[in-house]
């Protein structure tokens, strides 16, 4: 309906003026809420207004991108998985994700700065919450980005659902696996009560494993987190 009072009164500012007002005021909302479902519909609507007031929408659809972009870097300095949930937890969602791949070119950049900071955050918790890393990383793998980005991006997706699995079917397999071990351990240490010599154990280093992100052309090397 309102897409037909607009095409109807192209010539008319006040109403250009009053229906930028609250689409302005319902981006707005939708962002604050990370409701990201309609912002589809959202964009097609976009056409309809005055090339000046469509660039004013795009500008707060701008910010509010680089608002979850602060976001997240400021998290990643000390991840609190709960507060960060509430605060950008729609990015492991696919409706943020669709909503970035269909914003016209000129945000090309800004969606490149985005999976930056989301490569980044998810080294950050990667041992904190191995599941919504997985999330994460797999709605990045659907982000539109340049090349180089796509690639550290699926490198990275790899090793996050390889650790995703090996953690699930641990999990299935319950405390009961461990029994073996302990009866194990229990004879070894009773066959070799008299040996001084105690046995040694071995850990799989692989288990602790970094993503690799090599820095993107525009801008400087990743921080020491990576290192």
């Amino acid at each position: 309906m309102a897409k037909d009072i607009l095409n109807t009164n192209t010539n008319n500012d006040l109403l250009q003026n009053i229906m930028l007002e609250a689409f302005g005021e319902y981006v707005k909302f939708n962002f604050q809420k990370g409701r990201f479902r309609l912002f589809a519909n959202i964009l097609d609507f976009i056409p309809n207004f005055s090339e000046a007031h469509s660039l004013i929408i795009y500008e707060s659809l701008y910010y509010g991108i680089e608002n979850v972009i602060n976001d997240i870097n400021n998290a990643k300095k000390l991840p609190d998985i709960k507060t960060n949930k509430l605060a950008f937890g729609f990015i492991s969602e696919p409706n943020w994700t669709d909503f970035l791949n269909n914003l016209p070119s000129s945000f090309e950049e800004t969606r490149n700065l985005y999976c930056v900071s989301a490569i980044d955050y998810i080294v950050r918790i990667q041992k904190i919450d191995y599941e919504w890393t997985y999330e994460i990383s797999a709605q990045l793998e659907q982000t539109l980005c340049e090349e180089s980005l796509k690639q550290v991006i699926s490198q990275n997706h790899e090793i996050c659902a390889r650790k995703s699995k090996s953690r699930r079917e641990s999990q299935l397999e319950g405390p009961w696996i461990w029994l073996p071990v302990f009866i194990f351990t229990a004879l070894s240490r009773i066959v070799s009560c008299n040996n001084s010599s105690k046995p040694k154990y071995d850990y799989d280093q692989r288990d602790n494993y970094k993503y690799s992100v090599p820095a993107p052309s525009y801008r400087q090397p990743l921080d020491s987190l990576l290192h």
